[in-house]
């Protein structure tokens, strides 16, 4: 919860000094019955002195000052809101490192099978497109709300070369017009990379990450593959024998941090699927602010007449 004029917050001052001022007067109160001398009315006020209602009133009061004293600072809470409109650029990975199999079946396939289904999910505000990399970073599907047409185009990545973490991530923000000087045009775009390895070629990571922060565009991130993956080359007619190929959270996690966004790793193809899901969540809502002055003020009329029904409750008791 925040609020917009967090001054009204030192209203919530009268209610310790409301509870001062009663305290008093209930001690008065005690003095004078102490010196009266008619026993039957001295009863009465120890019956009411030990009345559950007696402190209801005074509570309910109390509580009703400091809704108020809330209200007045005008708190708001962040909630989650659909996006209507919005781009997202899928950055996906396809170094000969993703024929692994570490991840069943294997990591390039794991990938285009969660891949094509985060973007079915998406809401039909957004856009998305598709970028791949290995050498280069090439646009596989320019931006667009045809959901069919970005699953064929995931359907086309085929894994081989090396990898060019900051050149996909230059790619993403040129189909997002991060160069764009109109401020409306920076709301509702994200960039969503995947690899499985450490960047190999071109553009460092970290000065890629650097743009998209002064764009204003922020980067999920998502390392797959386990720490012991290897590559068998021999098996696949590559020219090597068996290769170590870990992926790298550490520098995609700067990536992510760099940006405003978030760092994820899946070891595995349900993880994977389970990571799209959350990263959907995020970018297919925005947060906005709802203004609580309203609520918190009936809530402080209600406890008002709480607490005018509780003194008039104690008076009949009486």
């Amino acid at each position: 919860m925040t609020f917009q004029w967090p001054l009204g917050l030192l209203a919530l001052g009268i209610v310790p000094l409301a509870l001062a001022l009663l305290a008093l007067a209930r001690r008065r109160q005690a003095r004078f019955a102490v010196r009266f001398s008619n026993l039957d009315v001295l009863a009465q006020v120890a019956r009411e002195t030990r009345s559950p209602w007696r402190l209801m009133p005074t509570a309910l009061l109390l509580a009703a000052l400091a809704a108020l004293a809330v209200g007045l600072a005008r708190p708001a809470v962040s909630v989650a809101q659909a996006r209507h409109q919005g781009t997202v650029i899928l950055a996906l990975d396809r170094s000969g490192s993703m024929l692994a199999d570490d991840v069943s079946p294997d990591r390039i396939t794991a990938s285009d099978e969660a891949a094509k289904r985060f973007v079915e999910g998406l809401p039909d505000g957004l856009s998305v497109g598709v970028v791949s990399f290995s050498d280069t970073a090439d646009v596989v599907s320019a931006p667009t709300s045809d959901r069919a047409a970005a699953a064929r185009a995931i359907e086309t990545i085929r894994a081989g070369g090396a990898t060019a973490i900051g050149d996909a991530i230059v790619r993403s923000l040129d189909l997002l017009g991060a160069s764009s000087p109109t401020p409306a045009g920076t709301r509702g775009r994200a960039i969503l990379l995947l690899s499985d390895g450490a960047n190999t070629r071109g553009t460092t990571p970290s000065s890629a990450a650097a743009a998209a922060k002064q764009a204003g565009i922020p980067i999920y991130t998502i390392a797959l593959g386990t720490p012991d993956g290897v590559l068998d080359g021999m098996r696949l007619n590559m020219g090597f024998g068996t290769i170590a190929v870990p992926p790298d959270p550490v520098a995609l996690k700067a990536v992510a941090d760099e940006t405003g966004g978030e760092a994820f790793t899946a070891l595995d193809q349900q993880t994977l699927k389970r990571v799209y899901d959350r990263i959907g969540t995020r970018v297919g809502a925005t947060r906005v602010k709802r203004e609580l002055t309203f609520a918190v003020g009936g809530a402080a009329a209600v406890l008002l007449l709480g607490a005018a029904a509780a003194s008039a409750r104690l008076r009949r008791l009486a």
